[in-house]
């Protein structure tokens, strides 16, 4: 265990999926980062952060070396979902705050629902990605 920094078994233990990540394009990787939104729903307070993707891919506590590595095919994911309409940015805005937010739509869960096929069918029909 590291005193300081990331953990270096941690970040062994993430590679392949770091990899996988990296070189995945990016209507693959959407399909995959949805399902991080349908554990928390509308209307739930299930707002997720660029920050909690990346966690919740890596199956990590937090490793801001692996963050880094993976942060741009992640937003470029949020991205595609976004414009898909399965997701939708909500702004956290506060006095001494403001986050990058967003949380599934309605139609991202019925789309989810419908199987990842039909959601990289939807992803390919609305983006050409």
């Amino acid at each position: 265990m590291a005193l300081f920094g990331p953990d270096p078994a941690e970040i062994r233990a993430t590679q392949p999926m770091v990899d996988w990540i990296n070189q995945a394009p990016p209507g693959d990787l959407a399909v995959e980062l949805i399902e991080a939104f349908t554990q928390t729903g509308p209307g739930t307070g299930g707002e997720l952060t660029h920050h909690d993707l990346i966690r919740w891919m890596l199956r990590i506590s937090s490793s801001w070396t692996t963050y880094y590595s993976v942060k741009r095919p992640i937003v470029e994911a949020v991205q595609l979902l976004e414009h898909s309409e399965l997701i939708v940015y909500t702004p956290l805005l506060g006095p001494s705050t403001s986050r990058s937010m967003w949380t599934i739509t309605r139609f991202g869960l019925a789309k989810f629902a419908d199987g990842k096929p039909a959601v990289r069918q939807h992803i390919r029909d609305r983006t050409g990605q």
